[in-house]
């Protein structure tokens, strides 16, 4: 679909509801609206969970208690319920976060590590996890960029994340005890899903991180 068949996709569509319409385009549909303000718009009992509020005012919409926003964009939530947290990946999967952060054009990389553990909670809440955890299990070199342990020459990076992050994270972690790191894995599982088209869940066991990251090839040495 081209940008005007997009366009018009959204203005004739009869619906309000601003993650339908997202959904409508062909592009990253979560950060349709980053960035855009949403002063004044009737948001009432909308579930707006998946979708980048970056930058949107979000706090001078018209909200109810039905409203359902991730926690790091949630105007209602007290700021306390983000904290810094500091962990280790491997450069492969820190070059894959650039290339999204590129891709999303995110003026700094650690909103696309923020949005990437968002979208992570989203799929372990409302998504089906399991196949995610399966198409890593069976690729070795995916397994490697997950799992526990040490990484000679790894990228070290200190982000905000939320609560309910966190929570979503250590549940995994419990669940995979002295196997993976919940943060590499949980990064992993959110550029998967951000190039799902790319997954087909019958696959050959021989996936790469260049099958939902091209851009890689151009940057790994």
């Amino acid at each position: 679909m081209t940008f005007f068949g997009e366009l018009e996709a959204i203005l004739t569509s009869r619906a309000t509801d601003l993650k339908y319409l997202a959904q409508l385009t062909e592009g990253d549909w979560a950060t349709l609206y980053r960035g855009h303000s949403l002063q004044g718009c009737d948001l009432r009992g909308q579930d707006l969970s998946g979708l980048d509020l970056q930058d949107t005012d979000i706090d001078k919409a018209n909200i109810d208690q039905k409203t359902i926003i991730d926690p790091e964009f949630d105007p209602r939530l007290p700021k306390s319920n983000e904290s810094h947290r500091t962990f280790v990946i491997s450069k492969e999967l820190a070059l894959a976060v650039e290339a999204f952060a590129v891709s999303a054009q995110y003026e700094y990389s650690a909103w696309a590590y923020k949005f990437l553990f968002s979208r992570f909670r989203q799929i372990a809440k409302f998504g089906d996890l399991q196949k995610y955890e399966r198409a890593i299990e069976d690729n070795a070199e995916l397994t490697q960029l997950a799992k526990l342990g040490k990484i000679p020459g790894g990228t070290r990076k200190r982000i905000l994340i939320s609560t309910g992050q966190l929570e979503e994270i250590g549940k995994f972690e419990q669940k995979h005890f002295g196997v993976y790191s919940g943060y590499r894995f949980a990064l992993l599982a959110a550029l998967m899903a951000q190039r799902a088209d790319r997954l087909r869940f019958k696959h050959d066991g021989n996936l790469k991180l260049e099958v939902f990251w091209p851009e890689l090839m151009s940057q790994k040495v």
